[in-house]
């Protein structure tokens, strides 16, 4: 498992990637993989003044088909793109799953890239 973060270089100065160490960090020490539609967090905002505080683990469907499982290792490597969502989002996956969280994204196409952008719930 690869975990894949992705924003505006605009906001770089932000160093929205810090909380994905953390996260990984996380995850090797508690011996564990991520699962589709998973939610970790809420853990306070992903970067100063933003109102995300999670992160929402989805196949990277921004990116090209092949990058969502990198077949060259035995097994292949499934990669885990870490979607910053809201406290309220979070709320939403937990309360009527990670599909239908997966169909209000496709309803409301947010901008998934933007660290600032507001919570769809």
């Amino acid at each position: 498992m690869e975990l894949l973060g992705a924003s505006y270089r605009r906001f770089e100065s932000l160093q929205p990637e810090a909380n994905l160490l953390a996260v990984a960090h996380d995850l090797l020490d508690s011996h564990r993989a991520l699962l589709r539609g998973e939610v970790v967090g809420p853990a306070g905002p992903i970067v100063p003044g933003s109102v995300l505080e999670a992160y929402y683990c989805a196949i990277p469907v921004y990116f090209s088909d092949s990058l969502a499982t990198f077949r060259r290792t035995v097994p292949g490597t499934v990669i885990v793109w870490l979607v910053p969502i809201s406290h309220a989002e979070a709320h939403y996956v937990w309360q009527h799953g990670w599909s239908q969280f997966e169909d209000l994204l496709v309803a409301h196409d947010p901008d998934l890239l933007d660290v600032m952008r507001p919570s769809l719930v």
